[in-house]
């Protein structure tokens, strides 16, 4: 049977791939588990959870005794303390079954979030349900694959912030609401905000300013309602992380991949005698130089009259990675969607052989398995093989240039 077939509805059809991609994930997961410590990052939010019921500070590094023996590579809570309202009840069960449920729920929102996404394209009059099926491989992709082995949170984050991308028109109030409860989950998608204003202000307005306005009463109140010292612990964190960043492999940033090539402590020969203080010193130039493209980006595609979601989505997508002291291999989620309608774009033929190289390229490092180096890194060519993603950002931001040049759905 197809979807084209009479007898079986195409909603049938697109479900049934749609479960089976979600199983495949699955087995996936259980081969990831054998060379990686599943759950390694959800451990932080399950323990912050457990030590705020036990009356304790979220932000205290765990103690092994804690890990239960599952977890020991375990890291500390990093997130706001306004995050831990709703993630406090992980604390209710066994981190076995909270797990679990965690995994199940990434996986529902995933499977919401290419349906609708889907439905979106300009060819989903036609085929909605063909279009949310060819969604479906990206399930195995390198950046779901490993956002789902860890245990992360960045799909549930992705997710509030496209509320605010594609409702922003039709209901600011509930758009404003959604980015207010991103920002205050994970900070980047702050910077939705200014890229927002560039492309568009009068489309984008209205929803940017219920967001900055609920995230300010959001925080408000978390200093009245929230123990003091959470937030002097969070505020620690918070310029810890921001002086200098991660060089540790996953970590797919361009100021983390300077790190490697600078730094020398995964092995390679640091190019500068002084690399630390060198990494330190571009660092907030990076982010400017990130900032400064991102808004540069936005006004370009904004004046060609490409203002919608998939625009912002694009320009975030495209800038933001460029700049950031951290951006791990699961935030690349945030490509997927304009790759996916970019892949569905050239199945109709449109495209020119040199943009179906660059896709080709970068298709094929989203989808090529993710592994941490056990050795190799410290030569040219793993230099080149561990951080290709990074160079994939490169390749994305290119294609995103040539794409809205075209008044492709990249840039609609």
């Amino acid at each position: 049977m197809t979807p084209s077939d009479a007898s079986t509805p195409r909603w049938f059809v697109a479900a049934a791939g749609l479960a089976a991609f979600v199983g495949l994930t699955g087995l996936m997961l259980l081969g990831f588990m054998r060379a990686y410590p599943f759950g390694v990052d959800f451990s932080a939010y399950y323990y912050g959870a457990q030590r705020v019921a036990a009356g304790a500070d979220p932000y205290l590094k765990s103690e092994p005794a804690e890990s239960e023996d599952l977890y020991p590579h375990m890291t500390r809570f990093l997130y706001s303390p306004i995050s831990l309202v709703w993630t406090r009840p992980l604390a209710w069960t066994s981190i076995q079954i909270a797990l679990i449920a965690w995994t199940l729920l990434s996986q529902i929102t995933m499977v919401l979030l290419f349906i609708l996404l889907a439905r979106t394209h300009p060819g989903a009059a036609r085929a909605p349900w063909t279009l949310a099926l060819a969604f479906a491989p990206w399930m195995v992709s390198a950046p779901v694959i490993h956002h789902l082995a860890v245990g992360q949170a960045d799909l549930f984050v992705m997710a509030l912030a496209l509320v605010f991308v594609f409702r922003h028109d039709k209901t600011p109030i509930a758009a404003g609401a959604a980015l207010a409860f991103a920002i205050w989950w994970k900070i980047y998608p702050a910077f939705l905000v200014p890229f927002a204003l560039a492309l568009d202000h009068r489309r984008y307005g209205k929803a940017v300013a219920w967001g900055v306005g609920l995230a300010a009463i959001g925080g408000l109140a978390g200093l009245a309602f929230l123990p003091s010292e959470w937030w002097t612990s969070w505020s620690r964190v918070v310029a810890y992380k921001s002086e200098m960043g991660n060089p540790y492999i996953v970590n797919q940033s361009v100021h983390a991949a300077l790190l490697r090539l600078f730094d020398g402590r995964l092995g390679r020969h640091p190019l500068l005698a002084d690399a630390p203080s060198f990494i330190r010193a571009i660092g907030p130039g990076l982010t400017l130089a990130m900032f400064g493209l991102g808004i540069g980006l936005a006004r370009w595609i904004g004046r060609r009259g490409r203002s919608g979601p998939m625009a912002l989505l694009a320009v975030f997508a495209a800038a933001y990675p460029l700049g950031a002291k951290y951006w791990w291999v699961q935030q690349f989620i945030w490509a997927v969607p304009v790759a996916a309608f970019w892949a569905m774009d050239a199945a109709s033929g449109s495209w020119s052989r040199g943009r179906l190289i660059a896709l080709a390229v970068f298709v094929a490092i989203l989808f090529f398995p993710w592994h941490d180096p056990t050795q190799g890194y410290a030569s040219v060519g793993g230099f080149v093989f561990y951080d290709r993603f990074v160079f994939a950002q490169f390749v994305f931001l290119g294609l995103v240039i040539a794409d809205v040049r075209r008044g492709g759905p990249g840039g609609s």
